[in-house]
């Protein structure tokens, strides 16, 4: 099964942060991940890939079997479809506050999470 996660978050000295996003995609012969932020970097299985000839980027797509936009698309609509097509339908639905800078959109019937957002802004 494959899977692919994204994690968002700053990083830097805290009076000029800079965002970065991670995309680590997940399949059964091993991960890949690739952090876009101050530097750009790919770790394959756990280990960084040393080879700066190539693009972070093309090493990404390479490993990962689809591109950068195709992971950033599919994680999107399983989240989006997760919503979409729960069982107790959409009426249901209500964004409430987890811990700080947390929010949680659940289902008021059954109690399951379906999506989260977090703002690390709002606890820094």
């Amino acid at each position: 099964m494959t899977t692919i996660r994204i994690k968002t978050g700053s990083e830097g000295p805290r009076h000029d942060p800079y965002a970065y996003r991670e995309i680590t995609v997940s399949r059964p012969k091993g991960s890949v991940t690739l952090h876009l932020g101050l530097v750009e970097w790919v770790a394959v299985n756990g280990e960084h890939w040393k080879d700066y000839d190539r693009e972070a980027i093309d090493v990404f797509e390479a490993f990962a079997g689809i591109t950068l936009p195709q992971a950033i698309r599919a994680h999107h609509e399983v989240r989006a479809r997760r919503v979409r097509y729960h069982p107790c339908g959409q009426k249901h639905l209500e964004w409430v506050d987890g811990y700080p800078g947390e929010s949680l959109l659940i289902c008021e019937r059954c109690g399951a999470v379906l999506d989260e957002h977090f703002d690390r802004s709002a606890i820094e």
